[in-house]
């Protein structure tokens, strides 16, 4: 308990130090128009969640969020399911995920620009970079099923759905949440940053390219901390939800 209120004062205390050389910093450029108080930043934070339309910038970008991890968690599952059972679909996949994985998002954003509708883009980057780490999260779970379990199965000849349900389904469930906890976080960055390159009509990268074409830096600043806010909600919550899940199971970390 000790240890826990520790971590919360160091955790706040940080906080704090990061507050003052922001208060700090503002107050030597003396320019609210280059670089705006905390106070005044965190009132126009209440501004924007007092506003409908927020809400609605919000929505569009989670729904291509959750658009482009459905299909790319679908996929991934699939194909991580038949790559862990045959290596050769390992193998043939393998130059796909090197591509995905090695080229910088910027450079999708930049073809998607020239191939896709601006609407599109958003989604169809999310399902690039997230669908490898699917397959590679599922294909670990195929691997890697509990051996007491499997040592158990043999001997008492469990054998079709039942040694499926009894040795893998807890390592999916635990690989699944982990994937989604790791691509949820990645995909609210990059559909941010396709939304501000691509400015549909709706979306929080939207915002902040029109906060940064009209020289807003208040509204540059209070978007960025309703983007922190929201992700790291995301992420206390799925880690919450790993964590009860481990429990549940009685499994560890994966």
């Amino acid at each position: 308990m000790k240890n826990f209120l520790r971590g919360r004062v160091i955790v706040l205390l940080g906080v704090g130090v990061l507050l003052g050389l922001w208060w700090l910093a503002s107050w030597l450029v003396g320019e609210a128009i280059l670089l705006p108080s905390p106070l005044e930043v965190f009132k126009d934070v209440v501004r924007l969640l007092g506003k409908q339309e927020t809400y609605a910038h919000v929505f569009s970008s989670l729904r291509r969020i959750g658009q482009g991890l459905i299909v790319s968690a679908g996929l991934g599952f699939v194909l991580g399911v038949l790559s862990g059972k045959r290596e050769w679909v390992f193998a043939l996949l393998q130059p796909w995920l090197v591509v995905f994985q090695s080229l910088p998002a910027i450079v999708w954003i930049l073809v998607a620009l020239i191939w896709l509708p601006r609407e599109v883009i958003p989604f169809w980057l999310v399902f690039l970079t997230t669908f490898p780490l699917w397959v590679l999260q599922i294909r670990q779970a195929t691997l890697h099923g509990d051996e007491r379990l499997l040592e158990m199965t043999e001997v008492f000849s469990v054998k079709g759905w039942r040694k499926w349900y009894a040795v893998y389904f807890p390592s999916f469930v635990l690989h699944s949440l982990v994937g989604l906890r790791s691509t949820l976080t990645l995909s609210l960055k990059v559909v941010v940053m396709a939304e501000v390159l691509a400015f549909p009509s709706f979306g929080m990268g939207t915002q902040l390219f029109w906060a940064k074409t009209y020289v807003n830096v208040e509204d540059l600043f209070a978007w960025a901390l309703v983007l922190f806010g929201l992700g790291w909600m995301l992420d206390s919550v799925l880690g919450l939800g790993e964590t009860l899940v481990e429990k549940i199971l009685g499994m560890g970390k994966v």
